[in-house]
């Protein structure tokens, strides 16, 4: 994916910390099981593989956690995230003055025992996450440390979206301190009020809320296991500046998606503003997301000359 901006680089910082934080407040044996699995101190190498709508991604890099905080080595470039705050590469960097700890009552999901599995040698406990009648994810936790060795997210039919499996794995072994690592100085943001954003959409709701420049607002949905980050940018944007994706249609509408081997990218301009969706999100999921949000299209003739005469 090619570099949009520093905007949307921050914006990609702020995604991560959903991505990897969330941990639902009061979810029952599932937030035992993420409590578990933060807690986890490890390092080694993993691999991460997404298919989405016949696009398969795939990479392999380093990855050291201690205590909640993840550093990640992807071509020689470390990215750490830790509770409120964010560095990607050595340039940009981004700390929270307010977030939100957990999450809503992960109500759609129940955690079932799914005995035990070998991976690299070593013993883990495999736990399912059912959604009503549907294996939704499968893990296997290493029972000495908690660290998940093996990830799968399954689609409304059965099949896998997405694979992340520790390829190396070195228990209770970091090689930096987690504290090194998340040091120097970080662009402050400040929760805020984003009046043009929904506070619900497809099951998901807004925990946290940022406004940057420009009037750009951010907005960061869970359901208490699933994430994504969306962003609203006033008026409409080239997106193919933004990202490297293709048109898709989803739900009936046009996108552009970009499929990354930990998340989407969904972006699209409607009327008035441009917005771009970052997520973990299954394949289902996102068309519910996407059905509750506001949809691709243009003005009409009539209503780009009156905008251009009053504004």
């Amino acid at each position: 994916m090619s570099g949009p901006g520093r905007r949307f680089v921050t914006a990609t910082a702020v995604a991560a910390v959903v991505l990897a934080g969330v941990v639902p407040a009061h979810a029952g044996e599932l937030s035992d099981v993420l409590e578990r699995v933060d807690d986890a101190v490890y390092s080694g190498r993993q691999m991460v593989v997404t298919e989405w709508n016949g696009v398969s991604r795939l990479d392999v890099f380093s990855v050291e956690h201690a205590r909640g905080v993840t550093v990640v080595d992807i071509d020689g470039t470390r990215s750490a995230i830790a509770p409120g705050r964010v560095r990607s590469g050595t340039e940009h960097a981004v700390t929270f003055v307010e977030w939100s700890v957990g999450g809503p009552e992960a109500d759609r999901y129940r955690v079932v025992d799914g005995g035990r599995a070998k991976h690299l040698g070593r013993i883990g406990d495999v736990v399912g996450v059912m959604e009503g009648d549907l294996l939704r994810m499968r893990l296997v936790i290493d029972r000495q440390t908690g660290a998940p060795l093996l990830t799968q997210v399954y689609d409304d039919e059965g099949n896998v979206f997405r694979y992340a499996s520790m390829v190396e794995f070195r228990p209770y072994t970091t090689e930096r301190s987690m504290s090194e690592a998340t040091a120097g100085d970080y662009e402050v943001m400040t929760a805020a009020e984003a009046p043009l954003l929904p506070r619900k959409a497809g099951g998901y709701e807004r925990s946290d809320s940022y406004v940057g420049p420009e009037g750009a607002e951010q907005g960061f949905f869970t359901d208490g296991l699933f994430s994504f980050s969306l962003f609203r940018l006033d008026g409409v944007h080239d997106i193919a500046k933004l990202a490297q994706g293709s048109p898709r249609v989803v739900g009936g509408a046009r996108y552009m998606v970009a499929v990354a081997p930990s998340e989407l990218w969904v972006l699209w301009n409607s009327p008035d503003a441009t917005f771009v969706l970052v997520g973990d999100l299954p394949p289902d999921h996102l068309e519910a997301v996407l059905a509750d949000l506001p949809r691709p299209g243009s003005r009409s003739f009539l209503s780009r000359i009156w905008h251009g005469i009053f504004g």
